[in-house]
């Protein structure tokens, strides 16, 4: 109804006459008004209705409109069409539909066109990066766009504001896609970042950049710089991604981590996100800051709670607490002691409930072992039962994949446990011999990367193990 004040008197008449029109009074506006609004006022009608479906994810009245209105839609249109795929998509089922459909893949190959014979460009750099954005949600494996980008990265650099810009690299990082050229010319924006990007932009910039394994020292010491600003107006989520990127690319930040430190009342609340409490905890120990406050505080928080089976991937946020724990090293050692019983109890259930046999699975109870290993920890109420069951998951099936890290893991668990905790490692008993030769080759592979003391004797010991066989 919100164009009837456009439409010639001749046109109402006859609408306010009509019981069938007035029983489709939508239909007639779009049928009858659309060509005959002032084009601003179009186009803006048509971005309102594009809004109202995204809210509600309607794919198919989506499509509908873009075919009826082709000629007539704009960049902030397309950007919006886009976005209500990505919203209307609830499963991984859902995104390989549309994926596969057919109208997808026409509003692809059209705006594609768009791209490609625009002059000017009809895209500008933020509804691009929206619509890159909505294709890495979906996962799209239509490289066209993101070539696209990569192809006039400098102009798309120089002129895309810093919000764009951090779209565009959380969405390469996301869908997978790696471009050293890209990523180098939006590092070259830095100051632009600091300058004029809010807080989020920042982040997930920073992010994009670890998870691409892209290195940029003038970018995050760009970033880290804005600590003030990013660590009072943030919670544990963002945090924890901001953090977890400066220790997974190695950049020092000292300054940014003891801000987060200092705000353990407020992010270590009950209820908080397990998962980004844990990965805020990774990335103190792996990059070696101090947080004595921080961990106490997470310790006392009784994390590991009834509730944690039902967090966000509880498998990888217990396994970063545990890790956390020891490597840290600043936490008392009956305050550490509390943590690792309680996620003993807390692992049991997580056992009984995972039963399929992946490499998420792999990681996690490898990880376990070695980190109750490198706490000492191997008896407490629960404490051996849950050890003991986890060898017996990892021992039990040849098909386990288990990379370098996994294997040193279990043989450090194993050759300590035989060490340290001589009842378990009669309960323990020995793997099969293809989980020996694999832990013993996994050390071997990383001694001749960066060979130590104690690695050699591991190596040692499970050389002996393996020829007594």
């Amino acid at each position: 109804m919100i164009c009837l004040r456009f439409l010639p008197n001749p046109i109402f008449s006859t609408f306010s006459r009509s019981p069938k029109l007035i029983s489709r009074p939508f239909s007639y506006i779009k049928k009858f008004t659309i060509s005959q609004i002032d084009p601003i006022k179009r186009a803006k009608f048509i971005s309102n209705t594009l809004s109202t479906l995204k809210k509600s994810g309607n794919i198919p009245k989506t499509i509908a409109l873009f075919k009826e209105h082709l000629n007539i839609l704009d960049d902030i249109h397309y950007a919006i069409i886009f976005s209500v795929f990505e919203r209307g998509v609830k499963s991984p089922a859902d995104a390989r539909k549309l994926r596969e459909g057919v109208n997808f893949k026409k509003i692809l190959d059209n705006t594609m066109d768009k791209l490609n014979h625009s002059n000017p460009p009809f895209f500008r750099v933020r509804q691009l990066s929206a619509i890159a954005h909505a294709l890495s949600k979906v996962q799209s494996d239509d490289r066209r766009i993101f070539d696209y980008i990569v192809e006039n990265r400098d102009v798309i650099a120089r002129t895309g504001d810093p919000i764009a810009l951090s779209i565009i690299s959380w969405s390469f990082a996301t869908i997978g896609f790696r471009s050293v050229e890209l990523f180098d010319a939006i590092a070259e924006q830095h100051e632009r970042f600091v300058e004029k990007g809010d807080e989020k932009s920042l982040i997930n910039t920073a992010w994009a950049f670890a998870k691409n394994d892209h290195k940029s020292p003038a970018l995050f010491k760009a970033i880290s710089g804005e600590y003030s600003k990013l660590v009072p107006k943030n919670n544990e989520v963002f945090l924890g991604n901001l953090l977890w990127a400066f220790a997974k690319n190695g950049e020092r930040a000292d300054k940014l981590f003891e801000a987060v430190a200092g705000e353990h009342e407020r992010l270590v609340v009950r209820g908080g996100d397990e998962l980004a409490l844990s990965t805020i905890l990774w990335a103190f120990a792996t990059s070696n800051n101090s947080a004595h406050e921080f961990f106490t505080a997470v310790a006392k928080s009784n994390i590991a709670s009834s509730s944690f089976p039902r967090a966000n991937n509880p498998h990888l946020a217990m396994s970063n607490i545990v890790w956390a724990f020891p490597i840290n090293g600043e936490c008392d050692d009956s305050v550490m002691r509390k943590v690792f019983v309680d996620f003993a109890g807390v692992g049991s259930k997580m056992l009984t409930e995972t039963k399929t046999k992946t490499k998420t699975d792999t990681d996690w109870l490898s990880r376990v072992l070695g980190s109750f290993a490198i706490a000492g920890v191997y008896d407490g109420r629960g404490v051996e039962d849950f050890l003991a069951k986890v060898w017996e998951r990892v021992c039990e099936d040849e098909k386990l994949i288990f990379d370098e890290f996994a294997l040193i893991a279990l043989a450090r668990f194993y050759i300590f446990a035989k060490v340290e905790a001589p009842e378990l490692a009669l309960r323990l008993g020995k793997p099969h011999e293809g989980l020996f030769e694999k832990m013993a080759g996994g050390l071997e592979e990383l001694e001749r990367e960066e060979p130590n003391n104690w690695q050699r004797e591991i190596s040692h010991i499970l050389d002996k193990e393996v020829s007594e066989r």
